[in-house]
């Protein structure tokens, strides 16, 4: 898709030009012809309409833009098919995104950088309390417009918290500079503060001019910076970076996202404290109080500098008058969820049953975390053969609350409120309320008949069992923990898991490369239960031969320099990053597993090589004459062709005029094994 669909009309709406590409499509700025009105179309590559997860990310995209209406926020008008080619109406933003902005001008100022930055927190916030996260913040989804009004773009990787289901996975989701921790080991780890760490990055990156990432080679390497290694400071690029505001960044990008701002509207709280002492300096961000209004480029500066403070006390006063008067207005204005709701986890024994909160029926298998208002609810629990629990808890705002019930099992023809059961069996599937029986004091699900919804007499708290608070400690950390078989929270060392039944339990512990520990343990109720693990490491022998000679990395770190004797060690049976290195010859990079107790020997030959089979066709499969590039260089052949690659780590790509690769640049390992066909499908642009 390039110049060839300029000036066609496509649905109405005739194309002007294209201002964008991505991976998915292109965008282009068109023209509604009966309104006149300036559009942007965002267009599925019809190479991939046929491709079920790209059109699932395309609807997912549409449907968040569609719930949500800010003016930092692009805004959607339509999601249309037509002629096999999908596409997004939106909102034309006239401007450029805010990676290009960095790469052409560096590090922006301070108060342009915390004035996009609260534009962004201001947008996401929003998003956040219609329940979307967004999941992919990079600059290159920061739209600026001339008089610097953001537009937060591309919500093709949002999360419906309200609808697990509906979450959209692919590969390589989200930019990987920008991800969180959790993020990085997995969506279903991400929340709203994954967004935090998102703009967090976005920030440092503009107000530094780079990531903290500048001098990392592999996606291995920056994925373990993220996770487990510490991020160094935005002062490393920029001395002149004020250090509150580097504190608010580093807060920003705290590992655990319980160390993070919680909310984006606590950021915002912490930025606008910094402003009140920022000294005026050409460009002044103004102060609010809930949603972020786009300011002036630039403002007069105050010439009298008593007169400046003065004007900034009284503005602040006001200001603070205002946050506290709008707080307290029931105006309609969004909300972060934080200040409102609370948190509810439940567990039941057995596992399985059917969970109402407040008469909504809740699957804790598929979702954890429940959000409710705080204050008085009423849960109960149904599972075929047993007795419903009905109970009441008191939940407090901003609070997680954890709740474990127990079904006791049921006679044959009576449930726990005495009625009889109907004579039809009981539906096998997840109950749903139907209706509300004549009776007030009944309430049908499906076929099974439970008590009133407000009982008279006070709530059966036995039904709550007696439980404590275990904590698990492993040495190494990070370790795999099962209780009775099943994970608590993310499964991984250090644990603190609350609510566990009083009793006898059994946990199992494994790490990669240690002996797993099997035990049973005894929690006490009401008390904390500490278990501290020292694992046992089992290792085996890497045995490494170069030739002519290399330089060798195990896991990142260089453990011998240009040799071309056998190296041997001994490593915890798991899997490690080899790398060999030439300064000439290339590198060779490859990740090993070793076993316990055994030899692995590695023989990494530069001197070899392979020949490797690489081929282009078009999406109707056929053969395409397109210029092979190795390792970023052009080789001067055209596929279909068998390329000689010496052992060692290539980057292969294809490129032919009137084409786009559909395929990007295939990254490959030629070694002792024999190297495999390398395919690109290619799309014709008309």
């Amino acid at each position: 898709m390039t110049s060839s669909y300029i000036g066609k009309v496509v649905d109405n709406y005739r194309i002007l030009s294209q201002v964008g590409i991505g991976g998915m499509g292109v965008v282009f700025k068109a023209i509604h012809i009966g309104l006149d009105k300036i559009v942007a179309l965002k267009m599925i590559a019809p190479g991939m309409a046929m491709n079920a997860n790209f059109i699932r990310r395309f609807q997912t995209e549409a449907k968040a833009l569609a719930r949500l209406a800010d003016p930092n926020i692009v805004q959607i008008y339509d999601l249309r098919s037509a002629d096999d080619q999908w596409f997004i109406v939106m909102e034309y933003v006239d401007g450029g995104n805010l990676g290009d902005i960095i790469r052409k001008e560096g590090a922006l100022s301070v108060d342009r950088s915390v004035s996009v930055t609260r534009q962004m927190l201001s947008a996401i916030g929003h998003a956040h309390s219609a329940g979307i996260i967004h999941r992919d913040i990079k600059p290159n989804n920061v739209m600026l417009t001339a008089e610097n009004i953001v537009k937060i773009t591309d919500f093709g990787l949002a999360k419906d918290q309200g609808n697990i289901a509906n979450t959209v996975t692919v590969a390589g989701g989200g930019t990987l500079y920008y991800m969180s921790p959790e993020h990085v080991k997995g969506f279903s780890f991400t929340d709203r503060r994954s967004d935090i760490y998102s703009i967090g990055m976005t920030f440092y990156e503009m107000i530094s001019g780079n990531v903290p990432f500048h001098n990392v080679d592999s996606d291995f390497d920056i994925r373990e910076m993220i996770v487990r290694k510490s991020i160094i400071p935005p002062k490393t690029f920029k001395a002149d970076i004020p250090h509150r505001l580097e504190e608010i960044i580093m807060k920003a990008l705290a590992k655990k996202p319980e160390d993070r701002y919680q909310t984006c509207n606590e950021m915002i709280a912490d930025l606008d404290e910094f402003e009140g002492v920022l000294p005026a300096t050409g460009q002044k961000t103004s102060t609010r109080t809930t949603k972020q209004i786009a300011r002036p480029v630039a403002e007069k500066r105050l010439k009298n500098k008593y007169l400046w403070w003065a004007a900034a006390g009284l503005i602040i006063l006001i200001s603070a008058f205002l946050f506290f008067w709008m707080g307290s207005q029931n105006s309609g204005q969004q909300k972060e969820p934080a200040n409102e709701f609370a948190l509810l986890t439940i567990r039941t024994l057995p596992s399985g049953a059917i969970v109402l909160v407040d008469d909504d029926t809740v699957s804790f298998d598929d979702r954890t975390d429940y959000q409710i208002t705080a204050g008085q609810h009423r849960l109960r629990a149904l599972s075929d053969g047993f007795n419903a629990v009905d109970t009441l808890i008191q939940v407090r705002m901003g609070n997680h609350r954890s709740i474990a019930l127990k079904l006791k099992q049921s006679s044959v023809s009576e449930v726990q409120s005495g009625y009889k059961k109907d004579e039809d069996k009981i539906a096998a599937s997840v109950p749903e309320i139907k209706k509300e029986a004549e009776k007030p004091k009944e309430t049908i699900v499906t076929k099974t008949k439970i008590s009133s919804a407000v009982p008279e007499k006070e709530p059966d708290e036995s039904a709550i069992i007696k439980t404590g608070l275990l904590e698990i400690l492993t040495q190494p950390p990070e370790a795999q923990v099962t209780i009775d078989g099943e994970k608590p929270g993310n499964g991984i060392t250090p644990v603190i898991a609350e609510n566990i039944p009083e009793g006898a339990h059994k946990i199992v512990i494994s790490k990669a490369g240690y002996s797993s520990v099997n035990e049973d343990i005894v929690v006490k109720a009401g008390t904390v239960n500490k278990y501290a693990y020292t694992l046992n490491a089992q290792t085996g022998k890497l045995i490494v031969n170069i030739r002519p000679w290399g330089s060798i990395y195990l896991n990142n770190e260089l453990k011998k320099a240009s040799t071309d004797f056998k190296y041997e060690i001994e490593l915890p049976a798991k899997t490690h990053l080899l790398k060999v290195a030439h300064p000439t010859l290339g590198v060779w990079e490859k990740q090993i597993k070793i076993e316990s107790e055994s030899d692995l020997n590695i023989t990494v030959n530069f001197n070899k090589s392979q020949p490797v089979n690489i081929v282009a066709v078009d999406t109707d499969g056929n053969p395409v004459q397109a210029e092979i590039l190795l390792d970023n260089k052009p080789t001067g052949e055209k596929t279909p062709n068998n390329i000689k690659l010496r052992t060692g780590v290539h980057r292969i790509s294809v490129a032919k005029e009137g084409y786009i690769a559909l395929d990007s640049e295939k990254i490959i390992l030629i070694d002792e094994a024999a190297a495999n066909q390398q395919k690109f499908i290619m799309q014709r642009i008309e």
